[in-house]
C-alpha cells in the first residue's frame, strides 16, 4: 500500500483530448480515471453491458501500460484505504479550485472518467460527499444507473445508453436526465426512444456536460461519435448505426 499512497488522482484538461476543448468555453476540467468494471479486482461499473465493456474508452487511443497500471493502483487504493484516498482527492480538488480561480475559469470535475461509482454516497468527515464540501465546483458524470437520487445541486448526471438498456433510457429521460448515445458515423438531429423523440446535441465539441442542463429547458441526447478501434467495429448495438 505504501507505494500507491500519495499518487496523483486527478488529471487536468490538457491531458484529455476532448476536455482540452473546455477551456474555449471558460471551463477548467479535472477527471479521475479508475480501472473500469472489474479489471482491478474490484467492480466499479456494475451496470456495464457487453458492448460497453468492449468499447470502453479505457482502451481508446494509445495504449500506455503505465497509464493502465496507475488506474488499477488508484482503484485498489480506493477500496483498501478509503480515508487515505479521499484525503488525497480533497487535497487535489482544493488545489484545483484555487488554480481555476487564478486562471479566471469555472472549475469542473468528473469523478467517474472510467467508472460508475455513486459518489453522492461516499461520505467525508463532516460532509455527506465531496460535492457538498465543494459547492462552487460543477461536478458531472456519465452513469448507467438510471435511478440515482438525492444528488447534490452541483452534481449532474448523464445516463449512458447501451445495447440493452432501452427502457432505462426512457426512465432516465422521465426522471430529468439527459442521455448519451454513441453513433458510428454522424449525428442525427433527433433520436427516437419509442414515443420519445429527443433532440441531439453534439457532445464532442467539449466535455462540459453540466452545461447542457443549464442551456436547455428540456432533456437532450448527448451525441458522441465512436472512438477507438473496438467501438468503431462494434456490432452489439452499443454503437448506433444509420
Amino acid at each position: 500500500m505504501s507505494e500507491i499512497k500519495n499518487m496523483r488522482l486527478l488529471s487536468e484538461t490538457d491531458r484529455h483530448p476532448k476536455m482540452s476543448k473546455n477551456g474555449k468555453i471558460g471551463v477548467l476540467s479535472g477527471i479521475l480515471h479508475l480501472a473500469p468494471y472489474n479489471s482491478s479486482g474490484h467492480q466499479v461499473c456494475p451496470m456495464a453491458s457487453a458492448g460497453c465493456i468492449k468499447s470502453c474508452l479505457n482502451y481508446a487511443g494509445f495504449h500506455y501500460n503505465r497509464k493502465y497500471e496507475a488506474r488499477i493502483k488508484r482503484t485498489q487504493w480506493f477500496f483498501a484505504d478509503r480515508a487515505g484516498f479521499m484525503s488525497q482527492l480533497v487535497t487535489e480538488i482544493y488545489a484545483f479550485q484555487k488554480k481555476a480561480k487564478k486562471l479566471g475559469l469555472r472549475p469542473n470535475i468528473r469523478l467517474n472518467g472510467t467508472s460508475d461509482i455513486p459518489w453522492e454516497n461516499v461520505p467525508l468527515v463532516g460532509h455527506k460527499n465531496v460535492m457538498e464540501m465543494y459547492p462552487n465546483i460543477a461536478f458531472h458524470d456519465y452513469t448507467k444507473r438510471y435511478n440515482r437520487k438525492n444528488l447534490p445541486n452541483n452534481y449532474k448526471l448523464v445516463f449512458s445508453r447501451s445495447e440493452s438498456n432501452h427502457n432505462q433510457c426512457i426512465d432516465a429521460l422521465q426522471n430529468g436526465m439527459n442521455v448519451a448515445v454513441v453513433f458510428a458515423d454522424k449525428l442525427p438531429r433527433h433520436f427516437d426512444f419509442g414515443m420519445h423523440r429527443v433532440p441531439v446535441v453534439d457532445g464532442d465539441t467539449h466535455d462540459f456536460r453540466y452545461g447542457e442542463y443549464e442551456d436547455h429547458d428540456h432533456r437532450v441526447v448527448i451525441g458522441l461519435l465512436a472512438k477507438g478501434v473496438e467501438a468503431k467495429r462494434d456490432q452489439s448495438g452499443f454503437v448506433v448505426r444509420a
